[in-house]
């Protein structure tokens, strides 16, 4: 086993390559060192596509690339992956007996040319979308991986694992976050971020318009403010209540050419954190209704209409399916029917078509 304070710099390191991407290579090189081996990494493999990426250290360049353009669909060792449970390592000789990893192109025309004969490693994950796995791998002639190395992989494979899981999820809501404001800036609907307490914190230009425009809605002390009081009240009231479902109401109804306000709640965290907006008032045209109209115009069914609206506002497949009360692979199922049905590629494209989907307010 390592000592104990060689494993608390692993974890720590883990934990810093979580929130900085340029931090991997020192964890990477402490994960190969713990066991005396030249080299180390993670490996991804999606199953859509057998598509391969890595991050390693200790690699040729020579070596890393021969590896990715065609040598891993020749790894000897990646068959046994499949009897390995998460979180368990192993060292070659129990995932492949020594004389076939000595016959096979791989061993002869790549690993052994560069001197890397031996591997030990283990699961990192499995899911229907991808398996990930952790290896360090050791020079000709060095003393050959055993329990004892895979023991010490096991230990520190929940820390890397720990750092890859919040290392993603960091990228998403970042991803997630631009996309909504990308969305919201170019929206053909009015629409207003506000704030904990209704004060707009950031607007597009077409809500700047109608502010200009129309008669029926006013901004006082920063707050947006239908200029009929009960409407004002209505919206107060409705932005208070924290629940994530769309809330639509009339403003001004009695006005030649009356507006509805639709209250929408993204996702946490997937706007301005800066700004601290925390609910979208998108105003339409009294008589818009996106979400229906969006439905009837693409065919989509209840279900898939409840998944376009949560990419709408902001949500992540697995937060739709949670709040669902789904699986996941019936969210990735229906999100695979709405890209059919509507034309689009990717979530991004959805939450734009959701809400550019919705007619412009006027102030006529």
């Amino acid at each position: 086993m390592p000592r104990r304070n060689k494993l608390n710099e692993v974890v720590h390191a883990a934990h810093e390559a979580a929130l900085d991407m340029k931090a991997w290579p020192r964890l990477l090189g402490l994960l190969f060192d713990s066991v005396g081996a030249r080299a180390g990494g993670v490996r991804i493999e999606r199953h859509a596509d057998g598509a391969v990426s890595q991050r390693w250290v200790g690699l040729e360049p020579a070596f890393e690339r021969a590896y990715l353009e065609h040598y891993h669909r020749l790894d000897p060792w990646m068959p046994a992956v499949p009897r390995l449970s998460v979180g368990q390592c192993l060292p070659s000789a129990a995932l492949v007996p020594h004389d076939e990893l000595e016959r096979s192109a791989f061993y002869q025309e790549l690993a052994r040319p560069f001197g890397l004969c031996d591997l030990v490693g283990g699961v990192l994950e499995k899911s229907a979308e991808r398996v990930v796995t952790l290896a360090v791998m050791g020079d000709a002639g060095s003393r050959k991986f055993g329990a004892k190395e895979a023991r010490v992989l096991e230990q520190i494979l929940p820390h890397v694992r720990h750092a890859i899981e919040v290392e993603e999820a960091l990228d998403a809501r970042d991803q997630e976050r631009a996309a909504l404001w990308d969305v919201v800036g170019d929206a053909k609907a009015a629409v207003f971020a506000l704030d904990a307490r209704g004060i707009i914190v950031r607007l597009n230009a077409r809500a700047e318009e109608l502010l200009r425009a129309s008669p029926c809605l006013r901004v006082i002390s920063g707050r947006l403010v239908p200029s009929n009081p009960a409407c004002a009240h209505r919206l107060e009231a409705a932005r208070r209540v924290a629940d994530s479902a769309p809330q639509a109401f009339p403003v001004c109804p009695q006005s030649p050419t009356p507006l509805c306000v639709r209250l929408v709640r993204p996702a946490p965290r997937t706007l301005d954190d800066r700004s601290g907006a925390i609910v979208l008032a998108i105003v339409t045209e009294a008589t818009a209704a996106a979400p229906a109209s969006l439905a009837a115009r693409f065919g989509l069914t209840p279900a898939e209409l409840r998944v376009a609206e949560g990419i709408g506002r902001g949500q992540a497949p697995k937060e739709i399916a949670q709040e669902q009360d789904v699986s996941w692979n019936t969210v990735r199922t229906q999100l695979g029917h709405i890209f059919r049905k509507t034309g689009v590629g990717s979530q991004r494209e959805l939450a734009c078509l959701v809400v550019r989907s919705t007619p412009p307010a006027t102030g006529r």
